[in-house]
């Protein structure tokens, strides 16, 4: 069975780090940086090679430097909620690994399916409960309105950070989480709270992402009478 996850992320990034050298100005990440200044030239290359495989443990500097994807194809598909979706499509060469043989990895995005207006409202009922638009920033200190899950991620062992707008435990009237109780999994805030949530999430589930899926993977979808292709969970991650 074809599964599909839907994950919304709320993502908080910060901006490369730009400073000064000696030559010029440049950017740099946080790793390319001594003493707040960029690294660069030989000073890059022994820094580099004096802090690679630390302890025999992989470090960031033993990889390698990240790089933008630009070779985009796009075009448009016609899709319930907006009949002119714009689609980028994208793919990468994968190098031989353990005797398999290289392939290509074939991905798809699509671009601003989450209104500007949406977003805002989305922040402002995870910080406050509700879809305000007049607060005021500064009355936001980092707390979410509803305490979200914090058990141990499977992948990196760190707080989840999380929760479960959709699965199915909570269809069948089930906690998502074996540590969380009855009460508090159906109480007011966590009702009140997906509610609100999925009011401007699930349109876009249904018009976009669902439609889209079964469009771009129909062989698949077509096999189970559709139902392949239907979202199986949703959930909200910081």
């Amino acid at each position: 069975m074809l599964r599909v996850y839907t994950l919304f992320l709320i993502l908080f990034r910060n901006p490369l780090v730009s400073c000064e050298t000696t030559d010029n100005l440049s950017s740099c990440s946080p790793y390319d940086k001594i003493n707040g200044e960029c690294k660069s030239g030989e000073q890059d290359t022994k820094d580099h090679n004096i802090n690679k495989n630390v302890g025999g443990y992989l470090t960031p500097f033993d990889l390698p430097k990240p790089r933008v994807f630009t070779d985009w194809d796009n075009s448009t598909i016609s899709l319930p909620l907006n009949p002119n979706q714009v689609i980028a499509t994208g793919s990468i060469d994968q190098n031989k690994i353990k005797g398999k043989n290289s392939f290509s990895a074939s991905f798809s995005v699509l671009p601003q399916i989450v209104s500007r207006e949406t977003v805002g409202e989305i922040l402002s009922i995870l910080r406050f409960g509700n879809a305000s638009s007049d607060f005021q920033p500064e009355n936001y200190h980092g707390q979410t309105a509803v305490d979200l899950d914090s058990d141990v991620d499977t992948v990196d062992a760190m707080p989840t950070q999380e929760i479960y707008l959709d699965n199915r435990d909570l269809r069948a009237w089930s906690v998502s989480k074996d540590y969380i109780s009855v009460e508090e999994e159906f109480g007011e805030k966590r009702t009140s709270f997906r509610r609100q949530l999925k009011e401007r999430l699930d349109p876009i589930l249904e018009g976009i992402i669902t439609p889209f899926v079964m469009n771009h993977f129909s062989k698949d979808c077509a096999k189970g009478g559709k139902r392949n292709c239907t979202v199986c969970e949703s959930l909200i991650r910081r």
